[in-house]
């Protein structure tokens, strides 16, 4: 992350900077941690971004979610709010998320229950939608993982921007900061 930095340090929050630093060192634990639970995991679109939903122009129904990425190298099955959360961080503007996240996700715990999930407490899930939230900033890095993309700065910027001011929002380091505070203890 240190080429991603340095590209773009004066774009971001200066606490943004150690926060992606500290990201990096914790966020792989966490994600191997989770997988020793399966309640939350699910068969995920991997991509999902409103270039990747038709609705119709007239009516509600049907709606096709197109463009899967069901490859070798891609994701298939990971925590169901993952799609919600790339789709409400990386491509709606700050007060879109925040307004529309809570319900959102509220009204999908409420379905998962009505469809006989049981075992998955909204706790839960809402930790699961901080911790693929945080991941958010693995887009961010394919942007730019060999160099500094300057030529799509113009879309990944803004998205890392939008990552990080939900990291905040959502406290998404507190997932792991009070974890080691329990370790110490």
């Amino acid at each position: 992350a240190a080429h991603i930095i340095a590209g773009c340090a004066d774009q971001l929050k200066p606490h943004w900077i150690e926060a992606l630093l500290e990201f990096f060192e914790q966020h792989p634990r966490l994600m191997r941690e989770r997988t020793q639970d399966a309640n939350g995991f699910t068969r995920i679109h991997g991509d999902m971004n409103p270039f990747n939903v038709l609705i119709p122009i007239e009516g509600h129904r049907p709606i096709y979610l197109i463009d899967r990425q069901p490859f070798d190298w891609s994701l298939k099955t990971w925590l169901g709010v993952s799609d919600f959360g790339f789709a409400l961080v990386l491509d709606c503007v700050t007060e879109t998320r925040r307004a529309l996240e809570q319900p959102i996700l509220r009204y999908y715990h409420e379905q998962l229950r009505a469809h006989g999930v049981e075992g998955y407490a909204w706790e839960q899930l809402w930790n699961d939608y901080r911790l693929v939230v945080a991941g958010c900033l693995y887009v961010i890095t394919e942007w730019n993982r060999d160099e500094l993309n300057v030529d799509f700065m113009v879309h990944w910027l803004p998205m890392l921007q939008r990552v990080m001011t939900a990291f905040d929002d959502l406290d998404c380091a507190g997932l792991w900061r009070k974890r080691s505070e329990g370790n110490d203890a």
